[in-house]
């Protein structure tokens, strides 16, 4: 029974050796978004809009169904964040398309504040960090001169490594996180708003 495991996983493995091998050509990828996405330098994501707001929304608060900006965020992950948007809404009436356009404006404009927000927060946590952690360093190297063993030595060069690596992740791994985050929404955020079949009459009347 365990060889007839091994083999299936050997064998499962290597498709999926295969997959991965496939999908490093760049000439496919692009390839699938110029024939899925583009049109006239830009990748165009169609929504059929159902239910236009979001139904516990109301007056001046009223805000557009969040299934909306999940489908189009879901669809634009399959597409890098440079590439231009036009974004096509199909069943929305000509009265409610300049309120749809200041709305999504005002939806990654509200999120790109919170991305601000984060990357000014990461940058200060940064600084502290390393001027906690070099401080520390320090005053461990300075009573290393006086010291030869000591448990305060000991906490010094543990809490001061400790604030130095913490520094290194927020400024390597977290702030390339925001900024990729922020890309996304600058992207929604220069995106074309289209309208299509919005508000015409059924030929079946």
């Amino acid at each position: 029974m365990k060889n007839k495991n091994h083999v299936f996983t050997v064998g499962r493995r290597m498709e999926l050796d295969k997959v991965i091998f496939e999908m490093r050509n760049v000439r496919k990828v692009t390839e699938f978004i110029h024939n899925e996405f583009m049109e006239d330098g830009k990748a165009v994501i169609h929504v059929n809009v159902d239910e236009l707001y979001n139904p516990l929304s109301m007056g001046n608060l009223r805000q557009l169904n969040g299934d909306i900006y999940e489908y189009i965020e879901d669809t634009a992950n399959l597409l890098p964040s440079m590439i231009p948007l036009r974004v096509i809404l199909h069943g929305v009436d000509e009265k409610e398309r300049e309120n749809v356009k200041n709305l999504f404006r005002f939806h990654y404009q509200a999120d790109m504040q919170d991305r601000l927000w984060d990357y000014r927060l990461n940058n200060t946590k940064t600084v502290y960090l390393a001027v906690i952690g070099l401080v520390l360093i320090l005053a461990y190297l300075f009573y290393a001169l006086l010291y030869d063993d000591s448990l305060l030595l000991q906490v010094l060069s543990i809490i001061g490594s400790f604030a130095l690596c913490e520094a290194a992740g927020c400024f390597m791994l977290d702030r390339r996180s925001i900024k990729d985050s922020m890309y996304e929404t600058a992207q929604f955020l220069t995106a074309e708003i289209g309208f299509d079949g919005a508000g015409d009459p059924d030929p079946a009347d």
